[in-house]
């Protein structure tokens, strides 16, 4: 396939008090893609994030409250299809993400993939090198595998947030949008159903970047996303089994 025009493809940036971080990404996606468009979601942010990424001169659409990781996904593909892109990339704005990547990704989407994963656990060693911590490293490893073997969608991370998208893809999406999560479960219920409608899953190797300033799911809530990521895989595998007729049933969390 041809060459990609950095004009047709948003980045967006889900964004919650990232007030400390979302200035420097915004530099560096800049650096990487001096022309494309950036689309910075506040999901309610409490801080200056807003005011912050404004002096950039990227778009901003505000969450008047705080919505959620996925309501932030959702808003995000809405403009996408308004809007005419062709492709999209998603970098969360806490700056774990190395924004060196995003041409790497818009190759893969280019070249005929439908949902490109940037992957920590590709290389495990080098996710420990960029300082994820142990417990995560495990609990990361452990669930992709289970997740993998549970459902037959081999990929090596099923927890990366950032990852591109083509339009063929996204316009599927929109339209389990009502039955998808607002929080983090929303990243797998979006990969079951590409691998359920056929979309061509691909990935490639990044690099894990944690600092003082990187995000954290409490462990509460993150027990709950594992539990409900594992389910969901579950019932991926009894659809494919035709246990479970409707796809829809699959995304929605519980049994």
């Amino acid at each position: 396939m041809g060459l990609w025009n950095q004009t047709n493809v948003l980045v967006f940036i889900p964004s919650y008090n990232s007030g400390k971080t979302i200035q420097s990404v915004i530099f560096n996606i800049r650096r990487v893609l001096p022309k494309t468009f950036i689309l910075v979601i506040d999901d309610g942010s409490s801080d200056d994030t807003s005011s912050l990424a404004k002096s950039y001169g990227v778009h901003i659409i505000s969450h008047g409250s705080n919505r959620g990781y996925g309501a932030s996904q959702k808003t995000a593909f809405k403009f996408f299809t308004e809007n005419g892109f062709d492709f999209a990339v998603m970098v969360h704005g806490d700056g774990q993400h190395n924004p060196f990547f995003i041409p790497q990704i818009i190759n893969k989407l280019n070249c005929g993939c439908d949902l490109v994963l940037g992957s920590r656990m590709f290389y495990k060693s080098d996710a420990l090198l960029g300082g994820m911590p142990l417990l995560k490293f495990f609990a990361n490893m452990i669930t992709s595998k289970l997740e993998s073997f549970l459902s037959g969608v081999r990929i090596s991370e099923f927890h990366s947030g950032f990852r591109g998208f083509s339009r063929r893809l996204i316009e599927s999406i929109v339209k389990f949008s009502d039955d998808m999560s607002d929080d983090y479960l929303y990243d797998q219920q979006l990969i079951f159903l590409s691998a359920g409608l056929g979309f061509k899953i691909c990935e490639i190797p990044v690099d894990t970047i944690y600092n003082d300033l990187s995000t954290h799911m409490d462990f509460r809530k993150g027990l709950k996303y594992i539990s409900d990521s594992l389910i969901i895989s579950i019932k991926f595998l009894l659809w494919r089994l035709k246990f479970v007729k409707d796809l829809r049933a699959v995304i929605k969390p519980g049994f």
